[in-house]
């Protein structure tokens, strides 16, 4: 039976504990029982010798002591789903393993997070993790980037920037050649796009709505590289809930269709947590915009259609390059692997009050279909 204990850590940061059973994997080896040099096993002591000093702890980054220590870093909430979801993946691959899981969380304002980031920062270097797994753009610009080449070992994962632009990728994705691994990131905006123009052809002009500026940088590098299906005329960025729904009010006749990014770091104006329900249906009434989300929480919400990379199979794929790293294997050796494929939710009572119907290749590829 796996026993967990929660203790607290510096910085208010939360440490668990994980132990597996003797059946799973590498168990903690006992010391060896060795006399004293000079006495044999069945000789007593001679006389009374002084207590042995405290040995001194071992070298970072502690790849081989255990439990092995690993940071989680996330730029949402502890809450969130994807934070919620992507850890459950990490905890899944790393079961076999005895782990203490110490969490961060990068939240708040472009202030809040630098100050967060150096703290993170001070606890990579004090406490001396085996490896840490930071997920999104945030954690991967303000956290891992500053401490390229430093001993500490790094797995990202679920950021939009291509590693290599970021400075993680030395030689190749195979043989990354430094302090840093990884998942590489997918491309949901592309493929919004593309499911927006397979539903209604007619897609000439289009916005993305994002609530943190972070990635709307990144956007638009992958704009520019890629093949587009129709032309996005502006990124949209909003912080509250209030700013959300004026842009996306004023949008209703000057563009075909919006891509919508998560709304996980919305508030409202005084600082309230956001009804994402509710803000939906809000957005969408007597609207004939086409929305496209980055999130089956909104479709489900009332949104046409959207794609997602589900969270516990990134999570699951990032617990894996950190468990090769537990195992020994080189950080700047292990390869950085491919995203898991984006998963397709429709909205059938959206395309109704649209007046479109949805092409059957699309519901034949959708995974889940909301009537």
């Amino acid at each position: 039976m796996v026993a967990a204990l929660l203790l607290m850590a510096p910085f208010g940061l939360a440490e668990t504990v994980v132990i597996p059973e003797p059946s799973g994997g590498k168990m903690m080896k006992q010391q060896d029982s060795q006399p004293p040099s000079g006495q044999s096993q069945e000789e007593g002591p001679t006389s009374q010798k002084p207590e042995k000093a405290k040995e001194p702890e071992p070298p970072w980054p502690y790849r081989f002591s255990r439990p092995y220590r690993v940071f989680l870093v996330f730029d949402r909430p502890k809450e969130d789903k994807w934070v919620v979801e992507s850890r459950k993946g990490i905890e899944k691959a790393l079961k076999n393993f005895p782990v203490v899981f110490k969490d961060a969380y990068l939240v708040g304002d472009d202030n809040a997070t630098n100050a967060t980031a150096k703290e993170i920062q001070r606890t990579i270097r004090q406490w001396h993790p085996a490896v840490v797994i930071a997920s999104g753009e945030v954690s991967a610009q303000k956290v891992v980037k500053p401490l390229l080449d430093t001993p500490a070992a790094f797995v990202v994962f679920g950021m939009h920037s291509n590693p290599k632009d970021l400075g993680f990728i030395l030689d190749s994705p195979q043989h990354p050649g430094r302090n840093v691994t990884g998942v590489l990131p997918a491309s949901p905006l592309i493929r919004a796009m593309r499911l927006a123009k397979e539903i209604c052809p007619k897609i000439e002009r289009g916005v993305f709505l994002t609530d943190t500026p972070a990635e709307s940088r990144v956007v638009l590098k992958d704009l520019q590289r890629e093949f587009l299906p129709f032309k996005i005329e502006s990124i949209q960025i909003a912080e509250t809930q209030e700013r959300w729904l004026k842009i996306m009010k004023g949008l209703r006749f000057s563009v075909d269709a919006v891509i919508i990014s998560d709304v996980s770091h919305l508030t409202t104006d005084s600082g309230d947590t956001v009804n994402t329900e509710k803000l939906v249906k809000k957005a969408i009434a007597h609207s004939p915009l086409i929305g496209i989300a980055l999130s089956k929480e909104l479709v489900r919400y009332g949104i046409l259609a959207g794609v997602e990379v589900t969270p516990y199979l990134y999570g699951e794929e990032a617990g894996k390059k950190a468990r090769e790293v537990l195992n020994g294997v080189a950080v700047g050796e292990v390869s950085f692997s491919a995203p898991p494929e984006p998963s397709v939710f429709v909205n059938l009572s959206r395309a109704r009050q649209l007046g479109l119907e949805i092409p059957p290749s699309v519901l034949m590829e959708a995974d889940y279909i909301y009537p």
